[in-house]
């Protein structure tokens, strides 16, 4: 976060499942959603919440959408 506040952008935009209520670890290379609301992140509420639902053979994944923070909203650690 300190670099992505660095960098000059205004706006933050990345993948975030609002369905998801712990963000936990996995093995290396595996997949997790993240919702970026909660704890370790605890990002603000989105400007924006866009709805981008993913749906491959193995997995529907409905509640993925990507949200829109203002990166001075975003907290410090």
């Amino acid at each position: 976060l300190h670099s992505i506040k660095l960098s000059g952008a205004k706006y933050f935009f990345t993948s975030t499942y609002l369905s998801c209520k712990k963000n936990g670890d996995i093995n290396v290379g595996a997949f997790r959603p993240f919702n970026f609301q909660i704890d370790p992140f605890n990002f603000p509420e989105p400007l924006k919440i866009i709805k981008d639902p993913c749906v491959t053979e193995k997995v529907i994944l409905d509640d993925k959408c990507i949200g829109v923070w203002e990166i001075g909203d975003l907290p410090t650690k």
